[in-house]
């Protein structure tokens, strides 16, 4: 039956619309299989693992300990809103523990080298890695930062 519920969801669907299905470790396999025929496997998202506060560890085998949310969008051209939530105090405390002179806005210290395969890799100064910022940002960022020096 969840084959024919979830091609109605999909016709359903705006163009732009995305769909998250919810499962036990009893039907993911299946669910996941299904949800590649209808959607298409380039339109699979992510797979958000849902972690179970109250389980009950059976003495034969392994506990289950999370149920599964598949997240699939009909076509590439999908609206994704990104969701934020605030810092405790004890965070920010820990890691935004420097505060801007001017505006008086906390700010935490972080290098500029990016990840590999994540950000772009080229040459600045002599090196050659990733970089989290494009290769003008890095130059404005220096001229900055020896205007606050000359200062």
């Amino acid at each position: 039956m969840i084959f024919e519920r979830l091609i109605l969801m999909r016709d359903l669907l705006a163009e732009d619309g995305s769909i998250y299905v919810h499962c036990d470790w009893r039907v993911s396999a299946y669910i996941r299989s299904i949800l590649d025929d209808l959607f298409g496997k380039d339109n699979f998202d992510t797979e958000i693992i849902w972690k179970c506060s109250n389980t009950h560890p059976n003495s034969r085998t392994y506990g289950s300990i999370h149920n599964t949310i598949f997240f699939y969008h009909k076509t590439e051209k999908f609206h994704f809103n990104t969701q934020y939530s605030e810092y405790d105090e004890e965070y920010i405390e820990t890691y935004y523990n420097r505060v801007d002179e001017n505006t008086g806005k906390k700010y935490m210290s972080s290098d500029l080298t990016g990840h590999r395969g994540v950000n772009p890799e080229y040459e600045w100064k002599g090196i050659i890695r990733p970089w989290r910022f494009p290769k003008h940002r890095l130059d404005e960022l220096e001229k900055r930062r020896k205007n606050l020096l000359d200062e």
